[in-house]
Parts: C-alpha cells; sequence; structure tokens
C-alpha cells in the first residue's frame, strides 16, 4: 500500500457541522491507526480543542492549529532535527501566526474607527454560548483558548468583509470564512502555508508518500492546493462549496460520511 499522510478539518469535515460528533468518523480513523496512517488534523480548532480530540480518537500524529497558525509536533515524532520556535508540554511548536492581544487590538481599533460592533467568543456571556454551540462548558472553556486567532460571531456582508480586511491589513491581519464563522488571524497565515511545512519533514521521515487533503470550505482551500490528493465533502445543506481547483475530487457524503468515504477509498487503493 502507498504511504499516506491525510491532512484533515474538523468542523463539518471529521466532525459533524451541528454536533461536532465524530461517530461517523470513527471507524475510518481507527482503519488509519491500524495502518499506522498519519491523520493530521488541520483546523480553526485550538490546541486544548485537538488533543481533546486526538486523545478520544487515538491520534499521535501533528497537528495544526487557529487555521494554520501553528504546528503541534510531539516531542521524538521525527527522528532528525528541524527548527522549531518554542515547547508546550510535550509538543514542539512552529509557530506562523501573530499573537492574540494583537489581534484583539485590531478589532478595537475597526469598532471604533469603522463604528462596527464586532464580537468574538470572548465578548459573550457563557450561558449564550452554551446556546449559540451546543456545547458544555468544559468544551467552550477549550474553544476560549485562542492563542494566535479571533473568531467573530457577527453574520457579516460581503462589502463588511472588504472594509475589515482593509482594516486589517494595516496591522498585518486578515479575516478568512471558515464553515461557520470567521476568523481574524495573520496575514501570512493559512492552512497550506503549515501543510507545505509538515510536507517537508514527512518527506524526510518517508523516502515516498501521498499527502491527502479533505476539507469542505473555503478556509480548506489553501490546504487542499498543496496536497497531492484534494477531496472535497459536501457541505451540511448537501452542496460543494465553490472552490476552483481542478485537482479536486468531490466526495457526494457530508461531513464525517464524506470523510469515511475519502479514507475507504485510499484504503482500497
Amino acid at each position: 500500500m502507498n504511504q499516506y499522510v491525510v491532512y484533515t478539518d474538523l468542523d463539518g469535515t471529521l466532525l459533524d457541522i451541528n454536533t461536532y460528533s465524530f461517530d461517523l468518523a470513527k471507524e475510518a480513523v481507527g482503519e488509519l491507526n491500524a495502518h499506522q496512517i498519519p491523520l493530521v488534523f488541520c483546523s480553526t480548532k485550538t490546541f486544548a480543542e485537538q488533543i481533546y480530540y486526538q486523545h478520544e480518537l487515538g491520534v499521535t500524529a501533528p497537528f495544526i492549529v487557529e487555521n494554520g497558525s501553528a504546528i503541534f509536533i510531539p516531542q521524538n515524532y521525527f527522528s532528525f532535527p528541524y527548527h522549531f520556535d518554542s515547547q508546550v508540554e510535550s509538543y514542539q511548536v512552529i509557530e506562523l501566526g501573530k499573537p492574540v492581544s494583537l489581534i484583539r487590538k485590531a478589532m478595537r481599533d475597526i469598532n471604533r474607527n469603522l463604528g462596527m460592533r464586532l464580537r468574538g467568543f470572548n465578548d459573550m456571556p457563557m450561558d449564550e454560548l452554551e446556546r449559540l454551540l451546543g456545547l458544555d462548558k468544559d468544551k467552550i472553556h477549550k474553544a476560549l483558548a485562542k492563542s494566535y486567532t479571533k473568531t467573530l460571531l457577527n453574520s457579516l456582508s460581503e462589502k463588511e468583509v472588504l472594509k475589515i480586511k482593509e482594516e486589517l491589513l494595516k496591522s498585518g491581519l486578515t479575516i478568512a470564512k471558515g464553515s461557520k464563522f470567521y476568523s481574524v488571524m495573520s496575514i501570512d497565515t493559512d492552512k497550506g502555508k503549515a501543510v507545505k511545512i509538515l510536507n517537508e519533514l514527512f518527506a524526510k521521515k518517508y523516502k515516498q508518500f501521498t499527502s491527502v487533503g479533505i476539507g469542505d470550505g473555503l478556509n480548506d482551500f489553501p490546504m487542499l492546493k498543496v496536497v497531492d490528493r484534494p477531496f472535497l465533502v459536501q457541505r451540511h445543506k448537501g452542496f460543494w462549496e465553490n472552490l476552483n481547483h481542478g485537482n479536486i475530487e468531490k466526495i457526494e457524503a457530508v461531513s464525517s460520511q464524506g470523510f469515511s468515504k475519502v479514507i475507504q477509498l485510499l484504503l482500497a487503493q
């Protein structure tokens, strides 16, 4: 069997977009683990959130947090030396993003200069967040622990997004649409840049491998453009995001079911 490295989005891909359940993907993840195929989470989710899902699914590969803002690599995962910027617990961290304190300041400036009221998770009371996200307090605290990005809860028009982008650019920041919410992050950050760095490391680990990307939304496009085999699963209403890249293989299934179909396809080859 060909050696694969699988990069996957979480919300709306491996996880159900509404319930965040991984039940329908659990068997497929187990197959990857059994075949020793690295499964790299590449998501807007935080370090704390991704550690939780890794533990639940028995995944031990490196992972990419907050839309490509940082790569967390388990200590001794690679047997050769490589550059990293910091260490968090037992993980060596390659940082691409800017600190969240800079993003908070930029958002305050936008609210003042544009007369807007941009709201993030941290601006809402806990009971309101529980109703909005359908998560318990522990999972919400994990989601709030962002180091490099800020999630916006606002519904924004195209015109508003363009105005916000123009203001954010002054601070070296940008805004990107995820499966549910917008995220504010460093302009030098995206999933594709982080995947390319990890691919270089995996190229030293394996003599030959095929990189696979699985996603569902606009912010997955940078990841899907840099892998050998990109797959796009359907959004929760049964349609595909309009991503203009001829190499993308479209899967006729939604989120976790689509993820599982991709894994079945890979393992059958």
